[in-house]
């Protein structure tokens, strides 16, 4: 009988440790998962073009919502809601997103101009698994492709970077397509890598996972669009909602641990 019951033990611990080892059912990488309700923020700051040097505006905040869940031509999907956490923050974003993958059916951006606010539906390729580049707002909901590549087993969390190398990286994904923009067409080249962190964001790890007490297998993104150049940095970790950092040469973007808008809030979300 105490045998028996071992082995449904055994049996049980490693059916929760495989429910725990990937996200959205994905076993061939890392996709986040949420929930309906679900919110985070993150806070970007934005160099200030308008004058010369190293100069940096104040950090706004935007919050992410996760409203609902719809089906869009038979494959579900997230709406996530996307808006400034200060009034004056007239901005905001709509996206479906892909259950699966992340992958982007939807997008609209809406702005402020002076006759009032507007929007625009972006030229979204729905079957393409090319990342997401927050192009033309201040929202950052820069997206890469999902799933990520798994980590190097040896580095799977930030207190073991020291065994980082560099067999765990991965080549680079390529994307290309032709958009339209005013009857004209523009070709569009966007590569993707990820890998296991540099050493130099360790230290953006380990006060993530100290803050929220969660700590998984972390990714270090980097996206590049060929037309300028500019690649986009992003840090992301198991069981965050969303890229715990990341940035490019003008913007610097965080998500705020939970604990940090609660105490600062007494407690409000």
């Amino acid at each position: 009988m105490m045998k028996k019951n071992l082995i449904i033990s055994l049996i049980l611990l490693i059916s929760i440790f495989l429910s725990n080892s990937v996200e959205a059912g994905n076993p061939d990488g890392f996709v986040p998962s949420w929930k309906v309700g679900q919110r985070w923020i993150l806070e970007a700051s934005y160099r200030d073009l308008r004058v010369e040097g190293d100069v940096w505006m104040l950090p706004m905040q935007w919050i992410f919502n996760v409203r609902a869940k719809k089906v869009i031509d038979g494959e579900e999907c997230y709406v996530l809601h996307i808006y400034g956490r200060r009034s004056s923050q007239k901005n905001q974003a709509i996206l479906w997103l892909s259950v699966n993958d992340l992958r982007p059916l939807k997008v609209i951006d809406v702005y402020p101009t002076s006759s009032g606010m507007k929007y625009q539906e972006r030229d979204i390729n729905k079957y393409s698994s090319e990342p997401l580049m927050a192009e033309g707002t201040p929202i950052p909901y820069d997206l890469p492709s999902f799933p990520l590549t798994k980590s190097d087993k040896r580095a799977q969390s930030a207190d073991v970077f020291g065994a980082y190398n560099k067999s765990s990286n991965t080549e680079a994904k390529k994307f290309s397509r032709v958009r339209k923009i005013g009857g004209i067409s523009f070709k569009r080249n966007v590569s993707q890598k990820s890998k296991t962190p540099d050493k130099q964001f360790a230290d953006t790890f380990a006060g993530y996972s100290n803050q929220t007490r969660n700590g998984g297998q972390s990714f270090q993104v980097e996206m590049t669009e060929d037309r300028s150049n500019n690649r986009l940095i992003q840090l992301w970790q198991q069981g965050a909602p969303w890229a715990i950092s990341g940035g490019n040469q003008d913007k610097k973007v965080r998500l705020v641990p939970e604990s940090e808008y609660l105490q600062k809030n007494g407690g409000e979300r």
